[in-house]
């Protein structure tokens, strides 16, 4: 039975895409106690978009490393244990290099943010169903 790996990994890299910064700034405002202003809104769609153009490297990385899961792993849980195992961790190293190439501080926020866009990434692995084809 074949599978749709590639919509599977756009479902992924979307609903992170879009939880994510909704996730971070929450914590961010119950942290500092500031309220909801409107400006905040268009800050969100700004770092999603910021967020999609530079994870699309990882999300290729990321597709490539489904498609063979799928073909060459039986079991559904260890598919997408191994699945959101590599997510994770492609992640983890896109912050890390960028955090790099940019001179960015390793500090907690920078731990923070990148936990919160690994965890949605390993979350949203295991909430997707990987769709077999008909």
């Amino acid at each position: 039975m074949g599978y749709y790996p590639m919509l599977y990994g756009l479902k992924i890299w979307l609903s992170t895409a879009f939880a994510a910064p909704l996730i971070y700034g929450s914590f961010e405002l119950v942290i500092s106690h500031d309220t909801l202003e409107p400006g905040y809104i268009l800050i969100y769609f700004i770092l999603v978009f910021f967020e999609l153009l530079f994870s699309l490297l990882t999300w290729a990385l990321f597709l490539a490393v489904i498609k063979p899961v799928v073909e060459l792993v039986p079991n559904n849980i260890e598919r997408k244990t191994l699945i959101s195992t590599w997510g994770v961790l492609l992640t983890a190293a896109t912050f890390y290099f960028f955090s790099r190439s940019l001179s960015i501080p390793w500090n907690g926020y920078f731990i923070a943010l990148t936990a919160i866009y690994a965890g949605c990434i390993g979350a949203a692995s295991w909430i997707f169903r990987l769709e077999p084809r008909p």
